[in-house]
């Protein structure tokens, strides 16, 4: 669950990454995160994209950031829609 917590605090996400600019350079960084962690969760298989999106929503639930969270509950939101998709069984047309 390490990247799921970073990405929560978008400061220390930036640190890891190497970044000296502070809060500037943070907001660059969470669109690149979240968009790197959309694609490992998609790029994983049924079971575990549920666990970790399970996993996403309990951090986003616990989080007391306002600012922030209102972006990442529409990003989880996006995340979960795409995963609905992806891995939902295909139609059945004509097999008897």
């Amino acid at each position: 669950m390490g990247i799921i917590a970073a990405v929560a605090d978008q400061d220390a996400f930036a640190q890891r990454c190497g970044s000296e600019q502070g809060v500037g350079a943070s907001a660059q960084v969470l669109p690149d995160a979240l968009q790197a962690l959309e694609e490992a969760v998609l790029s994983c298989d049924a079971d575990v994209a549920v666990e970790a999106c399970s996993s996403i929503q309990q951090v986003l639930g616990g989080s007391d950031d306002y600012t922030r969270k209102i972006l990442l509950v529409r990003w989880y939101m996006q995340l979960a829609s795409a995963c609905s998709l992806q891995y939902s069984s295909p139609p059945r047309t004509g097999t008897t």
